[in-house]
């Protein structure tokens, strides 16, 4: 796990890239706090920080390099099934010098050239300068599960892990892109290769770019992976629970410590059950969020502590437990939003980023049951897709607010860019179920992974998302719909297999989302009312209609006013407006004390210090 950065010059002088690359590579020195490292290559500058999980030798650091240095590689992620890679290759007379899987990418890479991307199954970053070419390669994994991000203009292409190196380059400026608002206000993310910046994109997950670094020619982008209808027709498709097994025990695979990130749910406690029943992992330590639910006053309880202890008792050696207190949840806020450099897709990220920060010094490898809800259609409980077809087409914001914020046309704004997707030929053929398990994959879950990579990777911790593989996808469109979704119940398959390890009230209980009491939070003066106070009108008015936000803002305390649609508006917009202050308002929005400074003086900060990094 690294955090890369690098520039191609396509007109003038290198010398300003080359520059920018030694400024900005301690931006992300979280992502990689083992060991850094750059170069320059006439027109091309490659640099990158790594946190050593395979092979902790100097060795595999960055960039690397081939034995005759006619290839160079910087890559941020973890490929899952190197070992086996590796004896392939090894077969085909390749030698190694590194037990890393660094080493493994870079010699699939002149073996295959751009035909190893699609056999790598894991979660990657890769940026390679072949030297005998001239030719930059970039490339994401299949569900964009490691960021990669892209700015673009005559005189050069910038990339990184994350936007503030970028935004560290003297040339590129720092816009909003006003056509995306209404469709982050709508679904709390943007859906690639867009993101809130403008001219700053992201690279489409499957997708890869080839760079001609000599003569600046045009920049081709490819697909080397997709979901479409040919995975109708797979041969010998993986069962779930094959599958399954598969992606847990090389997600276990690392040189480093390895936990479990436990919420309680169905789907991190079937890793957790398959890590020790049929792994044989008896060590297992797992970390977890509980909430103090007593006290609540407009949010309903959501701790799952009984569910996690129930899983704890049975199958994990050291569970930890963490519950925050309301002044740290205070200042984390815009410490979040500071890390995930766009407006966060959800409340749950400030958990996160306390949950990351608790747990450091005790794991660097997690994993997670991100993407099993995506994938499994566990998003449309108590929905039917055949008196709703369009019931995949949920917003965050009401269609009502939409239109109260952006005018009459609100709604169309909003989904503008993902109206078509359902009608591209390569889902011909897929039912209605099967066309929202890909739809939720390439629009909702790629948000989820960045803000699991940004929160824990802020803390220098590699999250793994086992269900993130590619067998899991295999096995979930081999499948007829009612075993994946029937009854309004979804994940059925995912359920029947957890079946094997606990009973049908822990299975198949109502769902219920990892967040705290959000509510409370907004209304108390001493946790993020101050946030939602601070909100300047003036400035928001310059994106949206703030009317209904005051308008909300002015009732009377009570649940009407921190609950519903009235509660989703407020912390969008202040979520929105907190992100603006930070990234767009800021003179300086590099420094930890932007986010610093946004911190009301209703809040208690005595406990700061010990919460900066």
């Amino acid at each position: 796990m690294c955090g890369i950065l690098g520039s191609i010059t396509h007109k003038g002088s290198p010398d300003v890239q080359a520059s920018w690359a030694v400024r900005a590579l301690p931006l992300l020195a979280r992502r990689g706090p083992d060991a850094e490292g750059s170069d320059s290559f006439e027109s091309v500058v490659l640099a990158a920080r790594r946190l050593r999980i395979h092979d902790l030798s100097p060795r595999a650091d960055q960039p690397f390099y081939s034995d005759d240095e006619s290839h160079v590689l910087i890559f941020n992620g973890a490929i899952f099934n190197y070992r086996a890679l590796r004896t392939e290759l090894q077969r085909l007379g390749h030698s190694f010098k590194t037990t890393s899987d660094t080493e493994v990418v870079l010699k699939a890479l002149q073996e295959w050239d751009t035909g190893a991307l699609e056999r790598f199954d894991g979660m990657f970053a890769i940026a390679w300068l072949d030297r005998t070419r001239d030719r930059v390669i970039l490339a994401r994994d299949r569900f964009g599960i490691k960021p990669l991000y892209l700015y673009r203009d005559e005189q050069m292409t910038l990339f990184a892990s994350e936007i503030k190196p970028i935004l560290a380059h003297p040339n590129v400026p720092r816009r909003v892109d006003e056509a995306v608002v209404a469709e982050f206000f709508a679904f709390q993310m943007v859906t690639p290769p867009k993101t809130m910046y403008e001219r700053i994109e992201q690279l489409k997950p499957g997708h890869f770019i080839a760079i001609d670094a000599a003569h600046g020619a045009p920049i081709e982008e490819h697909i080397f992976w997709q979901i479409d209808n040919r995975l109708l027709e797979q041969s010998d498709p993986p069962t779930v629970e094959a599958a399954m097994i598969e992606a847990v025990e090389r997600c276990w695979d690392a040189d480093r410590t390895v936990a479990v990130q436990l919420s309680g749910g169905v789907d991190s406690s079937l890793i957790t059950a398959v890590s020790h029943d049929i792994l044989d992992r008896k060590d297992i330590h797992s970390f977890s969020v509980i909430f103090d639910d007593a006290s609540h006053k407009y949010a309903p309880p959501k701790s799952e502590e009984s569910y996690i202890r129930h899983v704890t008792d049975r199958f994990v050696k050291s569970p930890h437990l963490s519950c925050f207190s309301p002044a740290q949840i205070a200042t984390a806020f815009p410490e979040a939003i500071w890390h995930h450099e766009v407006p966060l897709c959800s409340a749950n990220s400030v958990l996160l980023l306390m949950h990351a920060k608790d747990i450091r010094e005790k794991t660097t490898v997690l994993l997670s049951g991100e993407g099993s809800d995506d994938i499994y259609l566990g998003y449309f409980d108590g929905l039917d897709f055949i008196e709703d077809p369009n019931s995949f087409s949920r917003f965050y914001i009401s269609a009502e607010n939409l239109r109260a914020l952006f005018g009459s046309d609100g709604v169309e704004k909003a989904g503008a860019r993902r109206k078509n997707l359902i009608n591209e030929p390569r889902f011909e053929g897929m039912s209605l179920p099967q066309k929202a398990s890909a739809l939720t994959i390439e629009t909702v879950l790629h948000g989820l992974l960045a803000r699991h990579d940004r929160m824990f990777m802020s803390q220098s911790i590699e999250g793994r998302p086992p269900f993130c593989s590619e067998g899991m996808v295999k096995a979930r469109f081999a499948l007829p719909d009612d075993q994946v979704h029937a009854n309004q119940c979804g994940k059925i398959a995912v359920r029947a297999y957890a079946e094997n390890f606990y009973d049908n009230d822990f299975v198949y209980r109502t769902k219920q989302w990892m967040a705290g009491p959000v509510a409370d939070w907004c209304a108390s003066d001493s946790v993020w009312k101050g946030y939602i106070e601070s909100v300047n009108t003036q400035t928001i008015g310059n994106y949206f209609d703030p009317t209904l936000f005051t308008k909300i803002l002015d009732l009377p305390e009570s649940t009407e006013k921190w609950s519903g649609a009235n509660l989703a508006l407020m912390f969008a917009v202040t979520n929105f407006a907190l992100w603006h202050r930070i990234f767009i308002e800021n003179a300086d929005p590099l420094s930890e004390h932007a986010w610093h400074a946004e911190i009301p003086d209703t809040v208690d900060t005595s406990a700061l210090s010990q919460q900066l990094h």
